[in-house]
């Protein structure tokens, strides 16, 4: 029975070592900067870049790029990690609207930077208007967190 077991848990170190292995997400948690160039299809001029900082962390790797209102509940709906390419879907909604995005991002240079993008729609309620918006996304690591993981830092334009 020992005998039997121990061929069971080498069989088993063995598929595992076959199968290769198994790298999760290079992410430096810390500080994190976005800038974020938004392009809305049909403007006439380049619409500000938009800065904003947050600290990531390998479990919690989604980057506040989407410029909410401070009244609008903002949740990540779906986040999916592979490798070093993360996905995800976050909702802001407030009684004039919503805000639906879909990102995604690919980390890089050791876990210190990032690229990618954010498709948006916005709806207007109050104006039953809809705008579709393109984030491209940029990365890059600050510094250590000083406020902790997941705290939301200071906005810029």
């Amino acid at each position: 029975m020992v005998m039997r077991r121990s061929r069971l848990g080498l069989l088993g170190l063995l598929a595992a070592w076959a199968a290769g292995p198994v790298w999760g997400l290079e992410l430096e948690a810390g500080r994190w900067e976005t800038r974020a160039n938004v392009f809305l299809p049909g403007a006439s001029f380049p619409l500000p870049v938009v800065k904003s900082t947050r600290c990531l962390t390998p479990q919690d790797p989604v980057p506040n790029a989407v410029q909410a209102s401070a009244r609008q509940r903002c949740r990540v709906l779906e986040r999916e990690v592979e490798g070093d390419e993360v996905r995800w879907r976050v909702l802001c909604e407030d009684r004039q609207g919503l805000v639906d995005g879909r990102g995604r991002i690919v980390y890089g240079s050791e876990g210190r930077l990032f690229e990618g993008e954010m498709r948006v729609t916005v709806l207007d309620k109050e104006r039953d208007r809809r705008a579709e918006l393109l984030y491209k996304l940029k990365g890059a690591w600050k510094g250590p967190c000083e406020e902790g993981p997941g705290q939301e830092g200071r906005r810029e334009r």
